[in-house]
């Protein structure tokens, strides 16, 4: 087997709308649109990010936003739980991604029967409740994993194969798309496939044992960030960088340094802060009464994927880009100045959102101007991914 290159490779992201699923359209006297965010963790680098959309997404359209998770990614009771607690609590709509597809899908039912509108993000649920789905085409992930290999390398190949859920969606299309590539191929054979914990520690002592039993693997999948993180240490430990091909899935700060380093081969990467943003944001549309023209979103001529006021009353302004919040508060206390109103205007800006052109420019407006205008920086240190940079790295001191 011979290494050619080195990949970073995304995987395809898809915003769906789902018929024959229960949505409700809030009163129009609502001050705020209530909105939970059940996720399967708080921890990773991939959560953090896909939280760090949805708030991005409840600031811009002024929902308040919670986020609940379970103690571990494999805890599908807790979950459960948690789908009922944000009834209980008078969610208007829950963002949810499944640990298990089938033992998740009555706590949904359950809340879609209480007038609640669902969205599911990153992983589905088995549900005809759902009334849209954000996420990657997982079965087509699961093939450009395995065609990375078969393009990278020559002569026969002997897979293995990590994978980390055992019942949900995305790690058995995934591993379906990759296992159908393979066998397409007619040069590659799964010699062996394992389910592990969704840890790096057991997915670093799975991968280990794999290739302690199998040496004569050349190529290893590993089908999400945590045993992506744990087959890197494992082929690390045994010395096999040089002469096994590794296909990752999903980017922290482990699984890029191993690309650069050349531990992994090919990483397959999803955007993450848009999992998060874009359902947070399906959720706000579809509770202002925009089901019958969502499928049309960010599409020409269809529902804009920001705010606008030219589409819906509920859109307080309209905008066409990120880190907009100073120009407008700006503009609002220009607004109360010539009107002789007293106060303060206040923008609430992320760090990510700061770096853009735009945030500048409303900053030198606002010095020059001398207005009312108090700018709060919500520094979570997460942008799209984790933030890096000099900015970065000012604003954490």
């Amino acid at each position: 087997m011979i290494k050619r290159i080195k990949m970073l490779l995304p995987a395809v992201l898809a915003v769906l709308l789902l018929a024959g699923c229960n949505v409700q359209s809030a009163a129009a006297t609502t001050a705020r649109y209530r909105v939970t965010v059940v996720a399967k963790s708080r921890e990773s680098e991939f959560w953090k990010a896909v939280l760090s959309g949805a708030e991005a997404a409840a600031t811009e359209y002024n929902m308040q936003l919670t986020v609940l998770a379970p103690d571990n990614e494999e805890n599908y009771d807790a979950q459960n739980q948690l789908i009922e607690k944000a009834v209980e609590d008078g969610a208007q709509a829950i963002v949810f991604s499944a640990i298990d597809y089938e033992a998740n899908a009555e706590a949904i039912d359950a809340a879609a029967a209480a007038g609640v509108t669902i969205v599911g993000i990153d992983s589905a649920v088995h549900s005809d409740q759902v009334a849209a789905y954000i996420g990657s085409d997982n079965y087509g992930a699961g093939r450009l994993a395995a065609r990375s290999a078969l393009e990278g390398t020559e002569g026969k190949l002997c897979v293995g194969l990590i994978n980390y859920e055992v019942n949900g969606a995305n790690g058995r299309d995934r591993e379906q798309g990759a296992r159908d590539t393979f066998a397409d191929s007619g040069r590659a054979e799964v010699v062996t496939s394992m389910q592990t914990h969704p840890n790096a520690a057991s997915a670093h002592s799975d991968a280990l044992r794999m290739l302690q039993q199998h040496p004569e693997i050349n190529v290893l999948v590993a089908f999400n960030e945590a045993t992506a993180v744990g087959a890197v240490q494992a082929v690390q430990e045994m010395e096999r960088v040089d002469d096994l091909w590794l296909v990752a899935f999903d980017s922290n700060v482990q699984t890029i340094d191993a690309l650069q380093s050349g531990a992994v081969d090919a990483l397959i990467v999803q955007n993450t802060y848009s999992m998060g943003y874009f359902g947070v944001e399906s959720a706000y549309k579809l509770l202002t009464g925009r089901y019958g023209q969502f499928h049309t979103i960010r599409t020409e001529g269809g529902l804009a994927g920001f705010p606008c006021r030219e589409e819906s009353p509920y859109d307080l302004f309209t905008c066409g880009h990120s880190s907009t919040s100073i120009s407008s508060a700006l503009g609002v206390s220009e607004a109360n100045f010539l009107q002789g109103k007293d106060g303060y205007v206040v923008a609430v800006i992320g760090d990510g959102a700061l770096t853009g052109g735009l945030a500048y420019e409303g900053l030198n407006n606002a010095g020059r101007m001398h207005r009312n205008l108090i700018v709060i920086l919500n520094d979570n240190t997460m942008s799209i991914s984790k933030n890096v940079g000099s900015m970065a790295r000012y604003l954490s001191y």
